[in-house]
């Protein structure tokens, strides 16, 4: 894909593409019970922008082959979908609503949740305890962070693997995982119980 510097080529770019940005674009509008033509229009737009800022960027990767370079677009496609319908209906605050943080720190923790902080301190730690290659580990917290389906791992082109070997893979490392949390020392007051 040529920048969107070449008219002509991001005209047929858009072109071609028009048809997939504007399923992801519905599909999502779906999701946040948008039903509106002209919304989706606009969102539409929004993932075109951002696709431009992407193709843009000079510090991007792009595939090489075909079907990566479609899961990439279909993928940021989503994502800039997300991300606009996010920002639309994400409540602004005012100005009365500014406050210093640390008066409220402890309401803020409260209201976020403790559990959440410790969640993600216990997730940052179960990282450094994965002994695997990067690549192994991105396919595992692509399953446990963000959700994505053995199958739909497989899928992606550069993963080079069935859905049983994705979830052979994943069950190794999960044994292997558990099998160092055992290891370890028991913590009082938090940490990795028994």
């Amino acid at each position: 894909m040529d920048t969107p510097g070449s008219a002509v080529a991001w005209n047929e770019f858009i072109r071609d593409t028009h048809a997939l940005v504007a399923g992801i674009a519905s599909r999502a509008a779906r999701q946040w019970n948008v039903c509106d033509q002209s919304d989706v229009d606009d969102l539409t737009q929004d993932i075109y922008l951002k696709l431009s800022a992407v193709a843009r960027s000079s510090a991007r990767y792009f595939p090489d082959d075909d079907q990566g370079l479609l899961s990439y677009l279909k993928a940021t496609a989503a994502n800039a979908a997300r991300d606009a319908l996010r920002s639309r209906f994400a409540s602004k605050r005012g100005a009365h609503a500014t406050f210093e943080i640390g008066d409220r720190l402890e309401t803020l923790i409260g209201q976020r949740g403790a559990q959440d902080i410790d969640r993600g301190v216990l997730l940052q730690e179960l990282d450094g305890l994965i002994a695997a290659p990067d690549r192994e580990r991105a396919l595992f917290w692509l399953y446990y962070r963000q959700g994505l389906t053995a199958r739909e791992i497989a899928a992606i082109p550069s993963v080079a693997l069935t859905a049983k070997g994705v979830e052979s893979l994943l069950h190794r490392m999960t044994e292997a995982l558990k099998a160092r949390l055992a290891s370890l020392p028991s913590k009082r007051g938090g940490g990795f119980e028994q």
